[in-house]
């Protein structure tokens, strides 16, 4: 696959994930794994505007193909996930508010709240904190990677991998509408999972 049709994709899931304010103007972080290539996006730079032209091409031998822009700073988180989850081919990290909400009161999303969250959702898991940027968080969500395709980062953000960028991204909004039901139904005082079985 060409370089350019990758750096497309991630600016345009990067640009969506704004829209819908699933992250902030410099949070969260895309890649995408087409070997020996991650496309990932840079640091610093606001994601309302990112262009394919702005998105690093690394190679997976430690070579950033992209001169003058800088790597994101959580690119040893997804190469130690793509390491560990096999099935994992695209990464993203957000900071949508009432999922992150979540973690800061160190609390689960569920997703037994409905079948469109359990189907392709499934089980969560959260990680303790960990500065970003850092080795102890690179292993610890890549250790939790095999066991969830989404993961709340306590006081952090969220983050979900996916075969393709479109299923990645689709855990992430899909994780935030949930935490938002979530939010509502304690609220009016009655929260019914959906049984275990049907």
């Amino acid at each position: 696959m060409p370089h350019l049709v990758c750096q497309r994709e991630v600016a345009y899931y990067m640009r969506r994930m704004y829209r819908q304010r699933l992250t902030t103007s410099l949070g969260g972080n895309i890649s995408l794994l087409v070997e020996p290539f991650l496309y990932i996006t840079p640091s610093q730079t606001d994601k309302a505007s990112l262009l394919a032209k702005h998105v690093c091409a690394y190679h997976t031998e430690d070579k950033n193909l992209s001169l003058g822009h800088s790597l994101s700073m959580e690119l040893g988180m997804h190469l130690a996930i793509y390491s560990q989850q096999t099935k994992a081919k695209a990464v993203i990290h957000a900071h949508p508010p009432y999922a992150t909400a979540f973690t800061v009161a160190h609390q689960l999303i569920d997703t037994r709240l409905t079948t469109e969250a359990w189907e392709l959702i499934g089980q969560i898991i959260a990680v303790p904190y960990a500065a970003p940027g850092t080795d102890k968080l690179a292993q610890w969500v890549a250790d939790a990677s095999l066991k969830a395709s989404v993961i709340l980062l306590e006081n952090h953000g969220i983050l979900a991998w996916g075969a393709t960028l479109s299923e990645a991204f689709r855990r992430i909004e899909l994780i935030e509408h949930t935490a938002c039901i979530q939010l509502a139904s304690n609220l009016l005082g009655k929260t019914h999972r959906i049984p275990d079985q049907i």
